[in-house]
């Protein structure tokens, strides 16, 4: 997968921050939701792909999922109503596959390859646009033949559109560009795993101190721990002490890397060093008053 350069990233969490200080509009009562999707495939000894009319992603769900959580609900294409907002999404995928030296010589589908735009529509017109891709690399070897697929519409197109940073990464970016950032709060709290997890990474890109308060909640009670892992990362990337106490809890959490960046944050944010030993971290925060000297 292409890195993004990270010139390129700046710039992008920086129109998203001026897109969010700006956003005045209020989220919409209906978003009408417009999918197009189309998928193709190789088979094995040829060179051009052909189109696969078999594959059908929920797409709309995602985006279904993003918008009745910020508290909108899905207008149909043919209902009339002339203030819903629009989100439309384009998805081109392919299946990946190649020969496995393995039982049978089997040439098996294992990898695939989504890239997309996500176009949001306001009802007075304005038009933000996002894209997203997503890939799941075909391994080089296979342990059983059973860990592939002899047909193409049985690639991980699924798992590859559900992929952290990619399309509902995409639909929470153009809702916090159409609306700020206060949309997207209730999708931290109310969505499933991979919108949650994509929004919480979100609100540390853009580091905004609005979403402090939402961030604390998700990692104190939600029980994805991805989710609590990017809710202690963007805590600590937005530096506001109202985390501390949180995040020193959360260096006993279950979940190995929500402990780390737990420790991380609270390192950025306090600038002192006491490992992930909850204890210490604590103790100084007790000695302190529960603030930050300097």
């Amino acid at each position: 997968m292409t890195t993004v350069p990270l010139i390129a990233r700046v710039a992008a969490v920086l129109s998203l921050a001026a897109a969010a200080h700006a956003g005045e509009a209020a989220t919409p009562d209906h978003v009408r939701i417009i999918v197009e999707q189309s998928y193709e495939a190789r088979e094995p000894l040829e060179t051009a792909f052909e189109p696969l009319a078999d594959v059908e992603l929920p797409v709309a769900d995602v985006v279904e999922d993003i918008v009745f959580a910020i508290g909108a609900d899905v207008a149909e294409a043919d209902d009339g109503l002339t203030e819903a907002a629009e989100i439309a999404v384009k998805v081109n995928g392919r299946a990946l596959g190649r020969r496995y030296l393995e039982r049978d010589n089997a040439y098996l589908y294992t990898g695939a390859q989504l890239n997309g735009e996500v176009r949001l529509t306001t009802a007075d017109g304005e038009v933000y646009r996002r894209t997203f891709a997503g890939l799941t690399p075909m391994p080089f070897q296979l342990t059983t033949v059973n860990l592939g697929y002899e047909q193409p519409v049985n690639a991980p197109f699924v798992e590859t559109l559900e992929r952290p940073g990619g399309l509902a990464n995409a639909v929470a970016e153009v809702m916090v560009a159409a609306w700020g950032v206060e949309a997207i709060l209730p999708a931290l709290l109310d969505g499933d795993d991979t919108a949650r997890a994509d929004v919480a990474n979100l609100l540390g890109d853009m580091g905004e101190s609005v979403a402090v308060p939402a961030l604390i909640e998700a990692l104190e009670f939600d029980d994805n721990g991805v989710v609590r892992q990017r809710a202690a990362w963007s805590l600590g990337r937005i530096g506001d002490s109202r985390a501390v106490p949180s995040l020193i809890e959360a260096l006993d959490d279950v979940y190995g890397d929500v402990r780390w960046f737990a420790g991380w944050s609270l390192r950025n944010i306090t600038g002192e060093d006491f490992d992930l030993d909850h204890d210490a971290w604590s103790d100084w925060w007790d000695k302190n008053g529960g603030e930050i000297e300097g």
